[in-house]
């Protein structure tokens, strides 16, 4: 996102500025989803940050300034902390306690593997395609990871509708 204003004339004291507002953001998403997922303890939670830093990361192809820096905003706000916070809260409330290490480490292990992969593949798009295109692609596998996260709420819900007692 940042090389992104910079490369659109954004002088880089002020890419720097939207950088910090980004962390400054991040500081209150630790506490806005932890709230969140105490209150609503579900994939749907989950896949509605993903859902909503997809969008934030969709205010690249506006070409608007202002719409951008709203999205990098939105970004820190729901997407740096939250899904790994919000994981991990799944993990410990849905896995049986003996497993929820190794589980942790599959996740985590996953987690590794896209940070690695990721630049990679954005830097052979950014070079091939630009760095607009770049950015914005990266809101395809946030979408990607909404849905599986909203697939995963939805599987979630199917389990407590059995778990229902009967009443009648």
């Amino acid at each position: 996102m940042i090389p992104y204003l910079v490369s659109q004339g954004i002088p880089s004291l002020y890419a720097g500025l939207i950088w910090s507002g980004i962390g400054f953001a991040g500081l209150f998403n630790g506490w806005i989803g932890g709230k969140a997922i105490d209150r609503w303890p579900s994939g749907y939670t989950l896949a509605l940050g993903l859902a909503l830093g997809t969008i934030g990361v969709c205010g690249v192809i506006t070409h608007s300034m202002l719409v951008t820096v709203l999205g990098a905003a939105t970004i820190g706000l729901v997407s740096f902390i939250t899904p790994p916070l919000m994981t991990t809260v799944l993990l410990r409330r849905h896995v049986p306690h003996h497993a929820y290490a190794a589980c942790l480490s599959v996740a985590t292990a996953f987690f590794a593997a896209g940070q690695i992969i990721g630049p990679i593949i954005g830097g052979v798009a950014v070079e091939r395609y630009g760095l607009q295109f770049g950015v914005a692609s990266s809101a395809i596998f946030m979408a990607i990871a909404a849905v599986f996260a909203g697939l995963y709420g939805q599987q979630q819900r199917k389990l407590e509708i059995l778990d229902l007692p009967d009443r009648g």
